[in-house]
């Protein structure tokens, strides 16, 4: 396994040309177009180099997905491309899981188009945002309660209903195999767990749920209509009723934090699928 790290780009050495490529690492591993076998994307751009220049940045990402689209035309690209979002969207993924699964009442909207006409007007609405990039102060918008009435309608906004139950569920797929955990929203200070996630391997936060057949069956049409065989599913779970409520697919999302002490198999499994064919359909 060779990793190529964007915000350490400045400590590698790279040899780009149309017919060849090399890259070699500060320990002095080195992989080139010759000896390439799988490539996979993983949220390459969540961290950024001590470059403040834009332009210069631009230019290094640029390279990463010149790298990655050269994989990509050899048919060696494993799991979702770093486009995949914007080919698809948050929306769009929402009206196809809902053919498996209910979904909360959801709506984007301009100058409140739309917000008379549903049932947003009436009941608990939280906000969030359809992208993961950062403010100008580099901070991150989590989802969060609003009152839509005293929301300003010159911005775009994207509400949901707010799904009020116990546990956050989650599910990790890789290949046909599917992981699925909960998380008990009762200590939460606010409503998304992102924003309180223990990123140290002390608490365990998040604890194994069994799925069951039909929902196990579910994610994996959901997962053929969607043409992914990696990535994160988020759902809001009634335990009493069995009852998942989609709430949106995480293509390149984290997921070691659900077995930091490797005793589900979520790492193996990880592995076996980026060791299997390469599938080109």
């Amino acid at each position: 396994m060779f990793r190529l790290n964007f915000d350490l780009f400045q400590d590698y050495a790279l040899n780009l040309t149309p017919n060849f490529w090399s890259i070699e690492d500060p320990s002095g591993r080195k992989i080139t177009s010759n000896t390439v076998t799988a490539c996979i994307w993983w949220k390459a751009f969540s961290f950024t180099p001590q470059i403040e220049d834009r332009l210069l940045l631009a230019e290094v990402k640029y390279t990463f997905k010149e790298l990655y689209s050269w994989c990509k035309l050899h048919n060696l690209c494993k799991g979702n491309p770093p486009w995949w979002h914007n080919e698809c969207g948050k929306i769009n993924v929402l009206n196809i899981a809902s053919n498996y699964f209910p979904i909360p009442n959801t709506l984007v909207t301009w100058k409140h188009s739309g917000l008379d006409e549903s049932s947003l007007i009436s009941k608990p609405v939280i906000t969030k945002t359809l992208d993961t990039v950062l403010s100008a102060d580099n901070e991150a918008i989590f989802a969060q309660a609003v009152d839509v009435k005293k929301t300003d309608p010159k911005y775009q906004w994207f509400f949901q209903e707010e799904v009020t139950v116990q546990w956050d569920l989650t599910v990790y797929i890789a290949g046909r195999r599917l992981f699925a955990f909960k998380r008990d929203r009762s200590n939460l200070s606010g409503l998304d767990w992102r924003a309180e996630q223990d990123l140290t391997d002390e608490n365990e936060e998040w604890l194994p749920y069994e799925l069951s057949q039909k929902d196990y069956k579910s994610l994996l049409l959901l997962s053929d209509d969607l043409k992914i065989e990696s990535g994160r599913y988020d759902f809001m779970l009634d335990e009493k009723n069995s009852r998942l409520t989609f709430l949106e697919f995480n293509a390149t999302g984290q997921w070691l934090f659900l077995d930091y002490r490797k005793k589900y198999g979520l790492l193996e499994a990880t592995i076996d699928w980026l060791r299997s064919p390469i599938n080109h359909s």
